[in-house]
């Protein structure tokens, strides 16, 4: 058998196989992006945006919740809802005023 033909032969082996190794190859890009989507979790719409302890397991925390946010207290015996804030705008500026503390001016 002359090289030249081997060579042929080989190219007709690649270009038959092409179709099926292209569909094959699809087929498993299609199955990862499958298993990516299954295993992503859903955006968390309940996150804590600070806490501060007080001492003696007290405690304050700003709770975010979709697009509202709470100022509340806790303690070992209870959790009281101290103030809705205003809702968080792009950047971080307050949509709404601050609460103000009875007796205290607003600014």
């Amino acid at each position: 058998m002359k090289v030249e033909s081997i060579r042929r032969t080989d190219a007709r082996r690649e270009t038959a196989a092409a179709p099926v190794l292209e569909t094959l190859r699809n087929a498993a890009l299609a199955l990862w992006k499958q298993a990516i989507r299954a295993t992503q979790r859903p955006p968390r719409r309940l996150r804590l945006c600070e806490n501060l302890p007080l001492g003696d397991r007290r405690f304050v925390a700003v709770i975010e919740y979709e697009h509202s946010r709470f100022l509340v207290g806790g303690t070992p015996g209870s959790l009281v809802l101290l103030a809705q804030l205003g809702n968080p705008s792009p950047n971080g500026a307050s949509s709404q005023p601050e609460p103000t503390l009875a007796g205290e001016a607003p600014q």
